[in-house]
């Protein structure tokens, strides 16, 4: 491997690369758009972002190829014989967590029959607090035309 390809292997040669790239493509559009709008300099955006792109393909064809790997060996289930989705632990996983949604939606609805009844009690309290305020407004309101008597005839008395 020269030393060059070794270059674009790595961390440092790829973000080059991909910055050239993505530059690259900027400029084309760039280019592009000033064409089409007739603004000045759009030959050269597009020379310089076309001229980038072609660069960077030459270069791109020095790029190693990704390694194939034999994931068959590490899992067995994916050779061509099985499905992975027939498989009986799979089978049985999916068993499991329909069983556990099935146990929370259980769970939901009791807890919504439970807050329900407690709402409808507590309803009820509202309605039995309004009405011993509203006797109690009543009782207040006699109350007071008691004392109001009580006042009048304690200073006819004294006149």
């Amino acid at each position: 491997m020269s030393r060059f390809s070794k270059f674009l292997s790595s961390r440092a040669g790829r973000r080059l690369f991909n910055v050239a790239y993505s530059w690259g493509a900027c400029l084309v559009i760039l280019g592009a758009t000033f064409k089409i709008a007739h603004y000045p300099y759009d030959d050269l955006f597009l020379t310089i972002g076309m001229v980038t792109e072609i660069v960077i393909f030459f270069l791109s064809g020095f790029e190693e190829p990704p390694r194939e790997y034999r994931w068959e060996q590490v899992f067995p289930q994916l050779s061509a014989g099985e499905k992975p989705a027939g498989h009986p632990d799979a089978d049985a996983a999916f068993r499991h967590i329909a069983e556990n949604i099935e146990n929370i939606n259980k769970a939901y609805a009791e807890e919504v029959r439970f807050l329900e009844s407690r709402l409808a009690r507590l309803r009820e309290a509202d309605a039995c607090q309004a009405e011993m305020n509203e006797r109690l407004r009543a009782i207040d309101e006699q109350y007071r035309r008691i004392m109001e008597v009580v006042c009048m005839t304690k200073n006819n008395q004294t006149k």
